[in-house]
């Protein structure tokens, strides 16, 4: 089950990228230590670490934008998996992400375009009313 959550993140990683894999992952959440999944972050963590892949855990503020690489700490981040409810990175703690993703600098997964076409609660209003899934047609 390990090797297969590895490989999803790889093939996020393989689409964007061309190496092999990334050097530093950062799951970002706000207040992660306080969030009721932080035992899944620290597994996580220690997946990646087992394969050879550096993993941080972070608050999005704690992240910087800075010549052209995003930074947590002294350390280059190079795939953040996403944990946030800002999807779209919007808030004011976001914006060393978002410059990052938008710069093309980072490989984010899930992206905000994945939450926008399959993860978006909003499009199950639309996709439960079956006068609108037949304008779809």
């Amino acid at each position: 089950m390990e090797e297969r959550w590895l490989n999803m993140f790889m093939a996020e990683w393989q689409a964007q990228r061309d190496s092999a894999q990334p050097r530093t992952i950062a799951i970002v959440d706000e207040q992660p230590e306080q969030q009721y999944l932080y035992p899944e972050f620290l597994l996580f963590q220690r997946l990646f670490e087992r394969f050879g892949i550096r993993c941080l855990i972070a608050s999005p503020e704690e992240l910087r934008w800075e010549s052209g690489q995003l930074w947590l700490g002294d350390e280059v981040i190079d795939l953040v998996y996403n944990r946030l409810t800002d999807f779209y990175f919007d808030e004011a703690d976001s914006a060393a992400l978002r410059d990052a993703y938008l710069a093309g600098a980072v490989v984010v997964t899930p992206t905000p375009r994945a939450h926008a076409l399959y993860a978006n609660k909003r499009h199950l209003a639309c996709l439960s009313q079956p006068e609108s899934l037949a304008k779809l047609e």
